[in-house]
């Protein structure tokens, strides 16, 4: 499982009981279960992830960019890529908008 937005280390961990084995951390993770469990599992999952995805839009992102760079300059980061959860992507500001990229230089507007 990959994601940027639900913590799927607290998501396996709520459903612990389903599995055989699980492991990973809040952005990549994997499980192992029988499939007599497989069918509860699917039904369950999107209640979590609804409601997750409910309380984090109750709280009010706001960011503080790390760096002013031009959208058309953002190769100049290559040398401190891969971002991943130990190296997380920088904030940055154009001036205008606060925006971070990701591995393949795509960026991503943040508010």
């Amino acid at each position: 499982m990959r994601s940027n937005d639900i913590d799927l280390f607290k998501l396996l961990s709520q459903f612990n009981n389903l599995f055989l084995d699980f492991g990973g951390h809040k952005r990549a993770a994997g499980f192992s279960m029988e499939q007599k469990n497989l069918e509860r599992f699917i039904e369950e999952l999107p209640k979590f992830i609804a409601n997750q995805r409910h309380n984090s839009n109750k709280v009010q992102k706001s960011y503080e960019a790390e760096a002013v760079i031009k959208k058309s300059d953002i190769h100049i980061l290559e040398p401190i890529m891969p971002f991943g959860e130990t190296n997380p992507a920088p904030i940055l500001t154009d001036g205008v908008s606060i925006y971070t990229i990701d591995n393949k230089f795509r960026i991503i507007e943040m508010g």
